[in-house]
């Protein structure tokens, strides 16, 4: 599968994940979608730095070059946030606060990939080399998930 589908795919079932934590008022269930919403987002983010971001980095333009470092500056901001939600309560305040910001975050990182990094990949690889990105990227979040599951 082509892996600007595949990114869509997963874009779209981390924003449904982290607006249902960020509705729930149960605090079991809310902390349930965060734990299944943390292990996506960090599968799903290691395997687009490693197979997506460094394919576009060796295309050596700089434009793309910085967006793929905004990417991982995003990522890194969205681990935090949930590292920090990991140490809290679901019950309050300062914790349903922080399920939206991850919320929002994520909102402008999949509009701004689907905006301006589709359209890259889309020019600079034909179809083949995003099924093999597609393919790669299936099986490096695989195995995150697999060790993440694990844990």
């Amino acid at each position: 599968m082509d892996i600007t589908e595949l990114l869509q795919q997963d874009h779209d079932a981390l924003l449904r994940l982290a607006r249902q934590m960020g509705q729930q008022d149960e605090a079991d269930a809310a902390k349930a979608l965060y734990r299944e919403l943390r292990n996506l987002v960090t599968a799903h983010s290691r395997a687009e730095e490693a197979v997506v971001y460094r394919a576009l980095d060796k295309l050596g333009q700089k434009k793309i070059s910085d967006a793929t470092e905004e990417g991982q500056v995003e990522h890194g901001l969205c681990d935090h946030l949930l590292m920090l939600m990991a140490r809290g309560r679901a019950e309050t305040a300062a914790w349903k606060a922080k399920a939206v910001v991850v919320h929002e975050l994520l909102d402008h990182h999949v509009q701004e990939e689907k905006d301006e990094m589709f359209p890259v990949i889309r020019k600079h690889f034909d179809d083949e080399a995003r099924a093999t990105m597609g393919k790669l990227f299936e099986q490096r979040k695989a195995l995150l998930l697999a060790s993440s599951k694990a844990k």
